[in-house]
């Protein structure tokens, strides 16, 4: 029974619990800190007052929460402790309250509040138990997903445990098709893309952990920070290493498939040592090819060529030069109309040569890959040229031929196939470069797909 629930210090719920201090107001209930006086011990009772509230989604939230609490016992969870139906109290409000184990400490958006700022190391511990919670949650039948990981949904005590609290949101995957299924609950920021569909899976609840690490790191709550290509834009926010930093990146794609698989993953892979992560790629001597690449990108940068400009350029003097003085030659002495013509073939070859020993000598080229799209852009003289682009998924990698022979020697071009298409990236290269970049390119769109 609710004897009298005026909501202030000293008010008695169900003749057993006095109530202390309000602990905080959600968006349809209040949590206040109470005494059992049964047994002397704190608790934290969340009171829902159902005269206040505009439809019944609030009240089948507030039932389910209590229901999956009922079954769950593990310590990083404040343990069940009683649930009382609606009943009208003496001030003719009708409430329903729900009553846990108060966890002690305070919450990590208070810690911010107050000015803490973690190390590295000390976040990476703080992610390990709440992923410690989630690989239990996530291997109960049916699994329970939280869905509203935040920083004050996240109790630290003096000891360093971690406990996560307000399972206001939760659902357990059997839910997912019941009239509940559409309803979109979480914290903005925090919430997976997915979940503005109504859609939620344990992948879920690895986004909202990774952006509350991105906060904890930053201080700067997600929708502060801002997005590109939907993705949380955290890395110029954050001071990490680069191990944690691909961690958190792919703990934060958009697409919940491209996220770790389950929390357990998570954790297996937040304890990779050092050295079974992938190395950075080694670039072959003396290339003058730059790749920059990472799980989200796939950077190369082709700078000008001067080698072999001075023979090329020379040749192409010389046979101009030759060219011209036939020409002229024939000019001064009336040859035939068709005998001076017959050198416009040859002064094209020279002209050609020209302009390619130019363009080697200041044409930049560019090939830029993401999870989405790819460019391969030329410039000169500050001027920048889009020669291609299309869609990633397309890509199956680098190609080298052999079109031409020089002095008996193969000249290799390195190609960039996208289903039956071609485009040429770069003439010459060496046999050892266009291998390299086959290799990482081939080793990169499969770790992307």
């Amino acid at each position: 029974m609710l004897r009298r629930m005026a909501e202030g210090v000293g008010d008695i719920i169900g003749d057993r619990y006095r109530v202390e201090r309000l602990l905080g107001r959600g968006g349809f209930a209040t949590t206040w800190a109470a005494r059992d006086l049964h047994t002397g011990t704190e608790v934290a009772a969340k009171v829902l007052d159902i005269r206040a509230l505009d439809d019944w989604k609030s009240v089948e939230l507030f039932e389910r929460e209590a229901r999956v609490l009922r079954r769950l016992d593990h310590p990083g969870i404040p343990r069940y402790v009683d649930f009382l139906a609606p009943t009208e109290s003496g001030d003719g409000a009708t409430r329903m309250v729900l009553v846990q184990e108060l966890a002690p400490g305070e919450s990590l958006a208070a810690r911010i509040v107050a000015g803490w700022r973690g190390t590295e190391a000390e976040i990476v511990e703080i992610a390990r138990k709440i992923l410690d919670i989630l690989v239990w949650l996530q291997a109960l039948e049916p699994p329970v997903i939280h869905r509203d990981i935040k920083p004050a949904n996240l109790i630290v005590d003096d000891a360093g445990a971690v406990r996560l609290v307000d399972f206001g949101a939760v659902r357990d995957t059997l839910a997912s098709h019941t009239s509940l299924g559409s309803t979109v609950v979480g914290t903005f920021g925090y919430m997976a893309p997915e979940q503005f569909q109504g859609t939620a899976t344990p992948q879920s609840d690895l986004y909202a952990l990774g952006a509350t690490l991105v906060t904890l790191l930053s201080h700067k709550e997600p929708a502060d920070i801002g997005h590109e290509r939907m993705r949380l834009a955290f890395h110029d926010h954050v001071s990490v290493s680069e191990p944690f930093r691909d961690w958190l990146d792919r703990m934060l794609e958009p697409v919940a498939e491209d996220r770790f698989p389950s929390a357990a993953e998570a954790r297996r892979a937040l304890d990779a040592p050092p050295a079974a992560r992938e190395p950075a790629p080694s670039a072959p001597a003396g290339t003058r090819m730059a790749l920059d690449r990472d799980r989200r990108r796939f950077a190369l940068e082709i700078p000008p060529s001067r080698s072999g400009a001075l023979a090329t350029g020379g040749f192409a003097i010389f046979w101009l030069s030759f060219v011209a003085f036939w020409t002229f030659s024939a000019v001064a002495m009336d040859a035939p109309i068709f005998f001076v013509l017959f050198s416009v073939p040859f002064w094209l070859v020279g002209l050609g040569m020209v302009g390619h020993t130019a363009r080697r000598c200041v044409v930049r080229t560019s090939l830029q890959v993401d999870r989405e799209d790819w460019r391969l852009e030329r410039s000169w003289f500050g001027r920048r040229h889009r020669v291609a682009s299309g869609r990633t998924r397309d890509l199956t990698g680098f190609d080298s031929d052999v079109p031409v022979r020089v002095n008996g020697c193969p000249v290799h071009r390195l190609v960039l196939r996208e289903g039956t298409r071609a485009h040429k990236v770069a003439s010459p290269v060496q046999p050892v470069e266009a291998a390299w970049l086959e290799r990482e390119l081939t080793g990169w769109l499969a770790e992307s797909r």
